[in-house]
């Protein structure tokens, strides 16, 4: 492992290795986020349960919450593989949409919760997403006012 990739993911595994399994579960958005209502932090698991339904992605909700930030990291990581996939094949408008919608979903759900959640674990990761968004915010700009994809973003997403 490349010395700068080890110098970014050691504190995280260290706090990954000392954290109690409690802590660990509570890194969900119902939980972390202060910007839902009550009403909505009990249904958000369902909502996010439909939100990956939409795009064909399962999840066994027995084992982990739909809200759980692992769950929702393995969610963008999906979106950039088939973004990924799409450009390999030559399929720039596929490629663009996945990258929109993972972009949409990162700033959406990811830096929300990141940046409202005061857990350790949270607080290590949230500069990487942060980063993440700004490095693939040109190109989303970018793909949009070359009409390569429409603006589809909902009110949370701003792009200027």
């Amino acid at each position: 492992m490349p010395e700068e990739v080890r110098a970014v993911l050691s504190p995280i595994i260290r706090i990954l290795e000392t954290s109690d399994n409690d802590d660990l579960k509570r890194l969900r958005e119902s939980y972390c986020r202060s910007d839902l209502d009550v009403k909505s932090k009990m249904s958000w698991s369902k909502v996010m349960e439909q939100l990956y339904s939409d795009y064909g992605y399962k999840i066994d909700s027995n084992i982990v919450e739909p809200d759980h930030i692992a769950v929702e990291f393995e969610f963008v990581s999906i979106l950039f593989r088939d973004a990924s996939e799409a450009l390999s094949r030559g399929d720039h408008l596929g490629f663009a949409k996945k990258l929109i919608e993972a972009h949409r979903f990162i700033s959406a759900h990811l830096v929300p919760m990141l940046l409202q959640c005061k857990m350790p674990l949270a607080e290590e990761l949230r500069d990487i997403v942060v980063l993440t968004v700004e490095v693939i915010r040109p190109l989303v700009i970018r793909l949009i006012r070359e009409g390569l994809i429409r603006k589809t973003y909902d009110h949370n997403t701003k792009i200027n």
